[in-house]
């Protein structure tokens, strides 16, 4: 009876594999986790590609819109004032334009806000003060000033035989790795403007401060 008191049962070979030892879990557990790291890794770098592609699209389709709104004010403009940097560290351009042969002239401002980062316009008759204008519409957003710092709006330095407005505009878009800028600049001509060196002193600035 004591012989058998001390004896060990050993496991048979078929028992042994139907469980695991801690050690074998722990590397198990292990393995599975590099596993899922590589996984990781992987989608992320298979995404990055399709955020980017978004945050560019989205940009470029803000950015089209409003270089469509300037092109239908700017192309019937017959007076264009010179770019300023106005209060607040704001840029902003004024210009005097007829629509559709209408009788009386209107003007519009656009700005870009520097705290923003937002392009606004706002329209208002040329013969009434610029607080009747029914407020500020938002053109795009996500915009940036570039550094260094420069207007945005601004006259080539080529004459032609008509005013012209230059545009140049940073859009940011994405968070992260998808992070983007893009930067955009058109020229738009003033079809009803007499001369590229027509005085930019308008109706719409007589009593304007800036």
């Amino acid at each position: 009876m004591a012989e058998l008191a001390h004896r060990r049962v050993e496991p048979s070979p078929e028992q042994r594999s139907l469980g695991f030892t801690l050690v074998e879990m722990a590397v198990a557990m292990m393995l599975m986790s590099v596993v899922l790291v590589l996984t990781m890794t992987g989608m992320v770098h298979l995404l990055n590609p399709t955020l980017q592609t978004q945050a560019i699209g989205t940009t470029t389709s803000q950015l089209d819109l409003a270089f469509f709104n300037l092109d239908q004010q700017v192309h019937y403009a017959s007076s264009i004032w010179a770019p300023y940097q106005g209060t607040g560290g704001n840029y902003d351009v004024l210009f005097e334009w007829t629509f559709n042969g209408q009788s009386n002239a209107s003007c519009s401002q656009l700005q870009l806000s520097t705290t923003t980062g937002e392009l606004l316009e706002r329209t208002w008759p040329a013969a009434s003060p610029p607080s009747s204008a029914p407020g500020w519409h938002i053109w795009a957003t996500n915009l940036i000033v570039p550094s260094p710092a420069t207007n945005p709006f601004s006259f080539p330095t080529t004459l032609y035989a008509k005013q012209e407005l230059t545009v140049t505009l940073t859009a940011a878009s994405g968070t992260g790795q998808a992070h983007r800028t893009e930067v955009s600049s058109m020229t738009f001509t003033a079809l009803d403007t007499s001369s590229a060196n027509a005085p930019n002193t308008t109706t719409c600035n007589a009593s304007w401060t800036a």
